[in-house]
Order: structure tokens, then sequence, then C-alpha cells
């Protein structure tokens, strides 16, 4: 079963093509709890400093956590490494069938370790676990590679993985992503093809503690009724289009304007025109997410999960593309080829703009549907212009310039939400630990979605450090972001699994996790000088209700040094000594 006392792990050397378990001492659980935690606690104490990422030292962790898919929305997996794209600190999620199944096998994660000689699949069937030859999957999308281990649910990669694109993400459940910072590419550096894996779902549910059950039971009937995450029933993320239309935010035309002209064409209302059906993870009663179709057009029959608001909007208004049936298409083309939509969309964005500037021509420009899609395969493939911009945008810039307008924190390209209308994302992209993300804190909902005033910069410290803790400890679980259990359910799960905490020290936890990742980070140098904005946020926005506003250099390091002062670290960003004395880090 696997909760605490027989919690295990796998430890997979891909040189050897050695597979051994491990028991994860309880002590680290209770320190941890899972997913997130295990994850840095591992990756932090056992891979030498200043390696390349893309090197056999590098190591892929799969992680789970103690509930995963034993509660209802906790069916998460979280993939960890040192990224490609920026050099530092990477964990990213995916939902799904795949993360319980692995979940029910007993084992809480995989450690990947060096570098096979051949492409292989590890395959996990009950008692039954090898390291099989799959040079035939070779050069297969995902949806190929699963359709290729039939009755397994399976995570794979695409061409983008085995091509070492920086951005390439891995792919689960057809349409599943744990898609940011370049895992994918981790992942082909070893030719790791695919994970598949086949659990006796009876057998472990059956073993579960009595109390999880009654929560379990409990939660399937409350969700469906609960008004929090009623948005997400009802609409799921496509909702956020008009929001972020409105407020200003919504990033058009690399993140020149915040307001897009064709908003109508992409938003919720054109989404629901096109869906099939619904999808969720599972045992989640949300359903949150919807399978396409596009009923006409050029891109007439193209099928995918999604798309997302991410999607949506960094593939679209981002492009200045208004074809919904271009952007389901540029969908489909990331999950197949296997990368990171928000990456992939702002990196043409970028090229696009490279383009009408005369700085460089990638043969693209803004609203060009066709070519947004046609694109993917060149970057999934590093055809052409493909093979600057597969790069990412940091590392494209650097080589052909236009790094002025160059999205990024600390190498990873931002997501949906234009901070010069909502400046708690802006202390929220610059502080997180992966680089530009906006699922670590996401102040929005107080600012531009809420009563905040969004430009001003009192009280965002406060709020992006405790969603920064909080979420690290519900990640840890796992749980999903939409329903995002509260502190006090969070607590009644881990104590019915096992553990024995107050939401007090479920908190503690959270920060703890959040410095230590810093603390990996700033092994690798980074500090304040990462911890900053692209030069596009200082200029003033062109459209929308935020219209004229830009963030301030003076207000983001005020926000930035209260922030600091807030974590307990120093002006450099690097955590005091008490404050690691503190959280219970020093032995690492």
């Amino acid at each position: 079963m696997g909760f605490l006392d027989e919690a295990k792990l796998l430890r997979v050397n891909l040189t050897e093509g050695d597979v051994k378990e491990e028991k994860i001492p309880k002590k680290v659980i209770e320190k941890y709890i899972g997913g997130k935690g295990l994850g840095a606690y591992y990756l932090y104490k056992e891979l030498p400093e200043g390696i390349d990422p893309l090197s056999s030292e590098n190591k892929l962790i799969f992680m789970t956590g103690p509930v995963t898919g034993y509660v209802p929305s906790t069916s998460r997996y979280v993939v960890i490494t040192k990224s490609p794209l920026t050099g530092g600190w990477l964990d990213s999620y995916s939902g799904g069938h795949f993360p319980a199944e692995l979940r029910f096998t007993g084992y809480w994660g995989i450690i990947f370790e060096g570098q096979s000689n051949e492409w292989v699949a590890l395959k996990i069937d009950e008692d039954e676990i090898e390291l099989e030859a799959v040079p035939s999957l070779k050069g297969k999308d995902t949806y190929k590679v699963e359709e290729h281990f039939q009755s397994y649910k399976v995570a794979s990669i695409g061409p983008a993985g085995e091509n070492l694109v920086r951005f390439a993400c891995i792919t689960n459940d057809k349409g599943r992503q744990a898609g940011r910072g370049g895992v994918g590419a981790v992942m082909g550096s070893k030719r790791l093809k695919a994970i598949a894996v086949k659990a006796d779902k009876d057998k472990a549910l059956k073993e579960m503690p009595e109390e999880l059950r009654k929560l379990r039971e409990f939660h399937l009937k409350r969700l469906p009724k609960d008004e929090d995450v009623a948005w997400a029933k009802d609409h799921g993320t496509p909702v956020i289009v008009e929001w972020s239309n409105s407020a200003g935010v919504l990033p058009t035309r690399n993140f020149r304007e915040g307001q897009f002209e064709g908003a109508k064409s992409i938003d919720i209302e054109a989404v629901s025109n096109i869906q099939q059906n619904r999808k969720a993870c599972y045992l989640c009663p949300v359903a949150c997410s919807r399978w396409v179709k596009v009923p006409d057009g050029l891109f007439k029959g193209v099928e995918a999960e999604g798309p997302e608001y991410e999607t949506i909007s960094i593939g679209g208004a981002n492009t200045g593309v208004d074809n919904l049936g271009a952007i389901v298409a540029f969908n489909d083309a990331c999950d197949r080829y296997g990368m990171d939509t928000i990456s992939a969309g702002v990196v043409i964005g970028w090229a696009m703009e490279c383009t009408e500037k005369g700085i460089y021509d990638f043969g693209i420009r803004f609203g060009d549907a066709k070519g947004l899609v046609d694109m993917v395969k060149k970057i999934a493939y590093r055809e052409s212009v493909g093979d600057i911009l597969a790069e990412g945008v940091k590392k494209a810039a650097e080589k052909v310039g236009g790094t002025g307008f160059a999205v990024h924190v600390k190498g990873m390209e931002i997501p949906g939400y234009d901070p010069r209308g909502s400046v708690g994302m802006a202390l929220a992209y610059a502080t997180a630990d992966r680089g530009g993300d906006h699922l670590r804190a996401w102040p929005i909902a107080y600012e531009a979605f809420g009563d905040m005033d969004p430009f001003a910069i009192k009280g965002k410290a406060e709020i992006v450090v405790k969603e920064q803790n909080e979420n690290s400890a519900l990640w840890s679980l796992t749980s999903c972001d939409f329903v995002k259990y509260n502190t006090k359910y969070a607590v009644e799960m881990l104590n019915a699994s096992g553990f024995n905490m107050t939401v007090d020290e479920y908190l503690i936890i959270g920060e703890r996790i959040y410095n230590l990742t810093r603390l990996f980070n700033v092994r690798e140098g980074f500090g304040i000088k990462e911890d900053s904005l692209p030069k596009r946020f200082t200029e003033p926005i062109q459209s929308g209700a935020a219209k004229g506003h830009s963030i301030k250099p003076e207000d983001f390091k005020k926000m930035l040094l209260e922030y600091y002062r807030l974590r307990g670290w120093d002006e450099e960003g690097r955590p005091l000594d008490e404050t690691i004395e503190r959280l219970r880090l020093k032995e690492l």
C-alpha cells in the first residue's frame, strides 16, 4: 500500500540498466510530506552543484504524494529536475489517470539516474518491473506511444523531447502535460521514451486507512456543491479570457498590449460551441477539462483536450491569432510533439515581433494562424529557424537580438497575465522558484480579479509569501490547483494517512520546502539579479484597462526587499542562517 511506514520508491540507473527498490525514511516523509517536498529533498541532497541539465549526471524524479489517487482531485504527479531552460530548480506537474495508477503500484516515486545507450521504456506491471528497449518508438508522437502500451497508463515524450527542445514536456493520458521548464528534454537526454504502469487498484483501495476512506466519501459528495470550484466545474479555465481582457491583462502581440480585439472569437462561449465532451482526472467530480473538435475551416477535424486559458492567451492573443481552430491545432501539435504551449506561444510571439521589426526574419508575423501551427513542428524537429526557437526565448534573443522584448524570468517564458495590470503578479513571477510562473502565487485573484488596488504595491509581498508556502505544502499531498484543499482539509487527510500534525506544522513544512528550493537556486548562482522582470514590463502597456501603466523599478525593488524580509532572506535573496536553523534545513 505504501502509507508512511511502508513508503518506497524505485531507483533506476539507466546507464547500468538496473532497477532497485528502496524505502523512504519515515522521518523524511514527516518533514517533507511527498510530491514537491520529497522531490526537493532528494534533488538537493543528491545532485552535484553546477552540472549540465542535459548531461547524464542530472536526475529525473517522478513523485506522487501520500494521498495521491485516494482522495478526489489528488491524482497528480510532479517531475523534478534541474531545468535545461533556466539552469535552476524545476518542478512540473500533471494530472489525469497516470498519477493514481503509479501511486497504486505502491511506489511513491521513481528516481532516474544516468543515461541509456538505447531508447528504453520503464514498465511497471504489479510485481513485474523491467526496462524494455523500444527502438521502434523513436520519433513517435506521444499519442502513438500511449497506443503502443495498451492497457497501461503512460507518461512519454515526443520528438521535441528526443531533440532536446529546452521546453519539451512529458505527456500522459493524451492531453495532460508536465509542461514547464523542459522536463521532456531531460527525459530525452536520458533516452527514456516512456513510463508505462499498471496497478491493482482494488487491492490498493482495500488497504487504505478507514479514516481516509471516510474523507474520500465526504469530499466526493462535497465538491460538486462547493461554490469555490463552481467556475471550474461549470466553465473551466477558458472563462478567464473574458476576465483578463476586461482587466487589461490579456497578453496581446508579445505583451505589448493588454486587450485583444479578437477575444470574443476565442473565449469560453467560442470554446463551448466546439466542445464534444468533458474530461476529468481520476476520481474527480469537477471535470474541469473538455475535449473539442474544430468544425470547419483550415483546421477542420482537429481534436484536442482543452484549450486551457494559458494556451488560448499565449498561443492566441499573444500571437495576434483569433482563429480558434488554429489555437486548437496549435494545442494538439504541442501535445503530440511534446512541448509546453506557454513557452512555445511566447517564443513564437517574440519571433513575430523580431520579423516585424526587421531584427531577424523568422518568416512569421502577428496574426499568421497557419504559421503558428507550422512553427510547432519546426521547433520540435529543430528545422531551420525552429532550431533557434527550440532554445527558448532567452537564449534565442541572445543569439539573434531582440533581448529587450524577450519576455521571461530566469529564462522561463511568462504565462498569460500581464503584471502591469496586476503588480502583485510581477513579484510572483520574479520570485517563483522555477522562473516565470503564475502557479506558485496568484495575487491577481485579489487584484485585477478582486477588490485590491491592482497598481498599489502595499500588501502584495505578504500575499505572495503566503501562497507560495501554502502551495508548496499542497503540491506535496498532491492536490489539484483548482480544488485547492484548504489547510484544515489537507491536515485531516495527512493525519488520516498516518501523520500527526497541526495546521501550523503543515504550513511550516510548506515554508521549509520553498526555502529548500531557494537554497538549490542559490547554490546554482541565483540571487537578486535573477529575481528580476523583463524590460517590456517597464514600458507602458499600450491598450486595455491598464493602458499607460508600467512596473516602476523603484516600486518593484520595494516589493522585492519586503518579500526578502518576510522570508528571512538577506538583501541578495539568500536564506539567513537563523531561517535555515528555524526550518530545520541545516542538515542539508
